[in-house]
């Protein structure tokens, strides 16, 4: 093998070289075939073997495993990856009941070679079901193998060992270590497979760890030797099966015993091994097993992690615990001179100093239920969206420029600047490729204005702005790939780089430059400084395909001098410009204000197939004498004919009588974005109109609106249709129009699957939504208007 392969590396060369040397072994699972993988840790694999043997399955854990059991018991050596640690919760009930049952279900008949690879812990800045430590679960099931590489080297003994083997494996792969320091991987050690590494000999405690938290547990080892203690470090690399014998051994060896593991305390792997030491070397301890471990809480959010997962810091601290401990309680246990494993008597010890770095609380927002199980935690760098601040001489150019061709960077001049910095994205993402600017240098920018869209390997996402200001430089062009924590743009602060006296920007901004000479260097040396910080939400949590949410602004700051304060008298930065909310923007405001704080308004929707309808409408255009609905005008026809079985949406309430009020006319409001804003024309006794004076008074009232002529059609309307799937939008939830009950809305027309005749095959499909007054209906209306026009949409046929 050869040298400087990462993690990730690693288990490909592990997963190539067994598919090369054994045509039963298959790989598949979520996005690993041609995609790579999340991780790109299956990156190449399709391409070499073909997509009969690595290929993509659906989002369905359960069917995953299930398929791999049945491949399985006929034959084959299936290697499956569950995408996240918690996603492989849907297929626990396969693992459980099947996987880890088969061989014992049939008195040993019937091997199971199935391997289930799972990229688990934290350390990535994900969110929920992208961070869990699930591997007491899998421990705790009888029949299953359960292993956790910490290094490149055991990554791929351990993963050829897994697949050789004829029992089923859990893989557990640390993500945040996929792309860490690579090592050297070596031709395969079979013996790594149940047997426990040690990783640094020591004699005065010994700290049992595994996968993540090893590379933590050897730098506090490193650290407690400043402090005069000998410290070993036991990396187990396979938690099923447990050698026992090296547990034991480096127990007696030390007498102190510390356990670290990145998941929770309670009923944790720690609790075992702490069970484990007492039965088998009580006599020989010294201090009772501590342990280090994830708080007892669900996974926090990004900015919170670093208070719950061990660091060498909280490892040093419970070193330091154990190493005073018999001092403390005022006795030291002695053992017999003749003993083989009595510890060797250490050098006398200087004070205990858990840290050189003062020991915060832990934020009582994250305090577990139990304090006893919990360590001090360290205050560390202050994890923020990267910038810093620097001064820039005036340039005309890209102060990185790209070998690529581009746009012609316009002059700058000279003064201090911010620099935005690629931040951390999540997920082990490690660098992003500029897919396009959203900003221009010169071009004044807000706090969240979006400034760049980047590609990484998990999706295409734009990155908001976490400063006020003016574009200085763009530090790429289109297609240049920029590593995480590498400069993507500069800001002049506001008020120009020619300004006098600079403002200090918002408390938790970094200062200018000539405020602050010297960046901070806090967050882990690389002169960041503190500012608005950006999250990452993955893929599958939220219904969204990824972005980035921006933390709560701090606030605005002082204003520099020579900016006005704004009128009210709140304190705030520099003020682009003001614009008093009257005319027509005034309208629109108070309109949906009101309705917003008098309707209690319920959207519900429903999807359609309007394949028949969209064929319809094609060959009626096709008839040059023959004019071609809008789709405007066939959500208003429909619209009518619902409003005739359910009157009650035909109206408004009037609060001053409690009377609600059903016209007797439609005057159909049309929702229309024009020049000046959005309007909603209305077409005046609707329901007297036929289909083709429908469509032509339809087509005539939103082009006098979007030509500003519609301002004698601005009446009081009963009911209103909305199409804002020309914004590229599937669905919404409008604003009901004051003093409206209610208001039809469509989205895009999208072709996706759909079922028909029991086969699936490509439509044309819409949603259709209707946003109503609670006070006016319930669902039962509702629901049967938006059927009724669904229906009506499905037909096919034209009015």
């Amino acid at each position: 093998m050869p040298a400087g392969m990462t993690v990730a590396r690693a288990i490909n060369a592990a997963l190539r070289d067994a598919m090369a040397e054994d045509e039963r072994v298959v790989v598949f699972g979520e996005d690993v075939g041609p995609l790579g993988g999340v991780f790109r840790v299956t990156d190449g694999l399709a391409a070499a073997f073909g997509d009969d043997r690595c290929f993509d399955t659906p989002l369905a854990e359960s069917g995953i495993v299930g398929t791999a059991v049945g491949m399985a018991m006929y034959g084959y050596r299936p290697v499956v990856e569950l995408q996240f640690d918690a996603f492989a919760y849907p297929a626990f009930e396969q693992i459980v009941s099947h996987v880890a049952k088969m061989r014992s279900r049939t008195r040993g008949a019937m091997p199971l070679p199935l391997v289930i690879r799972i990229p688990f812990g934290g350390g990535i800045g994900a969110v929920e079901h992208h961070s869990d430590s699930s591997e007491a679960y899998y421990a705790h099931t009888p029949g299953l193998h359960v292993a956790v590489p910490s290094c490149p080297e055991d990554a791929y003994s351990l993963l050829r060992a897994a697949i050789a083997s004829d029992d089923p494996v859990i893989f557990l792969e640390p993500k945040k270590l996929y792309w860490a320091a690579p090592g050297t991987v070596p031709a395969g050690d079979p013996a790594a497979f149940g047997s426990a590494a040690v990783r640094r000999r020591g004699t005065t405690a010994t700290v049992i760890c595994y996968g993540p938290v090893v590379g933590a547990a050897l730098a506090a080892a490193d650290r407690a030797a400043e402090h005069g203690w000998d410290v070993e470090v036991i990396d187990l690399r396979t938690l099923v099966p447990l050698d026992e014998d090296t547990i034991v051994a480096g127990a007696a060896r030390t007498g102190r015993v510390l356990v670290v593991h990145e998941a929770q305390g309670f009923g944790g792997v720690g609790a075992e091994l702490a069970a484990l030491i007492g039965e088998r070397c009580f006599g020989l301890l010294r201090a009772p097993v501590r342990r280090v471990t994830g708080l007892d809480v669900p996974y926090p959010p990004p900015r919170l992690e670093r208070f719950h997962l061990p660091t060498a810091e909280r490892i040093l601290a419970a070193l330091a615990d154990l190493h005073g401990y018999g001092e403390r309680a005022g006795t030291v246990l002695t053992f017999p001179a003749e003993s083989p494993h009595a510890p060797a008597s250490p050098a006398p010890m200087p004070p205990v100093q858990a840290s050189p770095a003062p020991v915060p609380s832990v934020p009582p927002a994250l305090a577990p239920a139990s304090p006893a199980r919990m360590s001090p935690v360290p205050e560390s760098s202050t994890e923020a969206f990267p910038a810093e601040v620097v001064p820039v001489p005036a340039s005309p150019a890209v102060l990185e420029p790209s070998a690529t061709a581009g746009p012609v960077v316009p002059p700058i001049s000279a003064g201090p600047v911010r620099r935005f910095l690629l931040p951390d994205l999540g997920e082990g993402l490690v660098e992003a490729e500029i897919v396009r600017w959203l900003v221009a240098p010169g071009e004044p920018v807000e706090v969240d204005t979006p400034v760049v869209e980047v590609e990484t390997a998990k999706t295409v996402v734009e990155l908001p702005s976490p400063h006020r200001g003016r574009v200085a430089v763009l530090h790429g062009r289109p297609g240049d790939v920029v590593a995480v924590g590498a400069p993507l743009l500069s800001f002049h602060p506001p008020g120009g780089p020619d300004a006098a006296a600079p403002s200090s920007g918002p408390p938790g901004e970094p200062a200018m430059a000539g405020t602050d000479p010297a960046p901070s260097a806090s967050a882990g040396g690389t002169g960041m400084t503190g500012t608005a910080p950006t999250l990452f939400i993955p893929a599958g949590d939220t219904g969204m395909t990824g972005a980035l949410a921006h933390a709560p602004d701090p606030g605005p700051g002082p204003a520099a001098p020579g900016d006005a304060a704004p009128a009210d008298g709140r304190a705030g930065g520099p003020v682009v410009r003001r614009r008093p909310l009257d005319g027509w923007r005034g309208a629109v405001a108070r309109k949906v204000a009101a309705a917003h704080r008098e309707i209690p308004a319920v959207t519900v929707w429903v999807d359609a197939d309007a394949t028949g309808l969209l064929a319809a409408r094609r060959a009626v255009a096709s008839d040059p004498g023959a004019p071609r609905p809008g789709l405007l005008a066939l959500l208003s026809w429909f619209a009518l004919d619902g409003l005739r079985r359910f009157p009650v949406l035909n109206g408004w309430v009037d609060p001053d009588r409690e009377e609600i009020v059903e016209s007797a006319a439609v005057h159909l409001g049309l929702v229309v974005q024009a020049g000046h804003g959005l309007d909603v024309p209305v077409l005046p006794d609707a329901h007297t109109l036929r289909a083709g004076e429908l469509a032509d008074a339809v087509r005539r009232t939103v082009e006098a609106a979007r030509a500003g002529r519609g301002g004698h059609l601005r009446e009081p309307g009963t009911f209103t249709v909305n199409n804002f799937g020309g914004f590229g939008v599937d669905g919404s939830t409008p604003i009901v129009n004051h003093p409206e009950v209610a208001m039809l809305a469509m989205g895009r027309v999208l072709e996706r699957p759909w079922v028909v005749d029991g086969a699936v095959r490509p439509r044309a499909i819409v949603q259709l939504s209707l946003t109503f007054d609670h006070r006016v209906c319930d669902g039962d209306v509702a629901g049967g208007f938006l059927r009724h026009v669904a229906d009506l949409v499905e037909s096919g046929d034209l009015p």
